[in-house]
């Protein structure tokens, strides 16, 4: 394993492992709007309806819709973070999902830790061109910003342990409910 490769903040390409970038799609219903953390415009590794890419800086552009967020992992990580919570919370993206090393002890950890989480359970085997798949020697944390927290739950739930902040439990109760009731109403359409 290149842990050099991991372990520094030089090289910050490592995409999405294709299993659970399939398991993102099929949450954000095979449509992602926007993934503002791109490899490229040309030959984007994540399907997307809008692409940047490091020259457009998606830490200074707006972000709109159902988000994919898998950031440099570098020492940007915490402005990224930052920018992840901010567009939730100015309503301007509807649904963000931000992958990231679980490093529970820094900051940008801690302002996302009032939302839902995948701890993802195992090490996740990030693609680029340096690293051929070798699992990362980090484990990974999936954030959900967003209101469809029981969907969250049924598809990440089996690739780790579904963390709810108890600031979103009540919440999160009447959805599963609204969601249950629906589906005892019109067992048809399940």
């Amino acid at each position: 394993m290149n842990n050099d490769l991991m372990f520094s903040s030089d090289d910050n390409e490592h995409y999405t492992p294709i299993d659970l970038l399939f398991r993102v799609l099929r949450f954000y219903d095979d449509l992602i709007d926007l993934d503002p953390c791109c490899n490229s415009k040309e030959n984007p590794h994540t399907p997307s309806r809008k692409q940047f890419t490091i020259a457009d800086d998606g830490l200074t552009q707006e972000w709109k819709g159902k988000v994919w967020v898998n950031p440099p992992y570098g020492r940007v990580l915490a402005e990224w973070s930052e920018k992840t919570v901010n567009e939730f919370e100015s309503g301007n993206a509807s649904q963000i999902l931000f992958l990231a090393p679980s490093r529970t002890d820094t900051q940008w950890y801690k302002k996302l830790n009032p939302y839902p989480r995948c701890n993802i359970e195992g090490r996740l085997k990030f693609l680029n061109p340096a690293n051929k798949g070798n699992a990362a020697p980090f484990p990974s944390v999936l954030f959900y910003l967003g209101k469809r927290k029981s969907r969250f739950q049924e598809y990440f739930s089996p690739i780790g342990e579904i963390i709810i902040p108890d600031n979103d439990r009540r919440e999160y109760k009447r959805e599963y409910m609204k969601t249950y009731m629906s589906q005892r109403r019109n067992p048809d359409k399940n």
